[in-house]
């Protein structure tokens, strides 16, 4: 029996994207909060891991204790649990783009879910994901020695 084309790519890319772990640094900014869905969307389509990370980052107001960021890995982690995803959680300081590029190669992430209503990279006012996006080539060729790794920029 022939299927037709798109049953056939839509059954091809569900083999191949298996996403075991999926890294979701979080702050306070608006395009984080909306991007809890594409999150949550992944690990329930690909039956992954998932591990919230935060970053406490003294140059971010929003993000400048501990308090705060262990607050809001609390209430996010909350909410994935409401809608049934038990999730780990992780708090660092420092640069959140060396941070996230640094957790996801301990826990061997498979994809890192990244908000941003930029879509350029612009070396003027560089954003957390255009500093991912410019990492990317040295985790990239780490990841392509392990098979598969990216950064999915969720556009907002």
């Amino acid at each position: 029996m022939l299927l037709p084309r798109d049953q056939v790519r839509d059954r091809a890319r569900r083999l191949v994207l298996v996403f075991a772990t999926v890294l979701f640094p979080i702050d306070r900014s608006q395009e984080a909060a909306e991007s809890v869905s594409k999150a949550l969307q992944l690990v329930q389509e690909h039956n992954s891991r998932l591990v919230l990370l935060s970053v406490v980052d003294p140059a971010n107001p929003a993000m400048a204790t501990e308090a705060t960021v262990a607050q809001l890995l609390a209430t996010v982690q909350k909410g994935f649990q409401q809608a049934g995803v038990t999730c780990d959680v992780v708090e660092r300081q420092g640069n959140p783009a060396f941070v996230i590029c640094d957790v996801a190669d301990e826990l061997s992430a498979d994809v890192i879910v990244v908000a941003s209503r930029d879509t350029t990279v612009d070396d003027r006012a560089p954003t957390m994901a255009s500093q991912l996006i410019r990492m990317a080539p040295a985790l990239c060729w780490w990841c392509l020695r392990r098979l598969w790794k990216c950064v999915a920029i969720h556009y907002v």
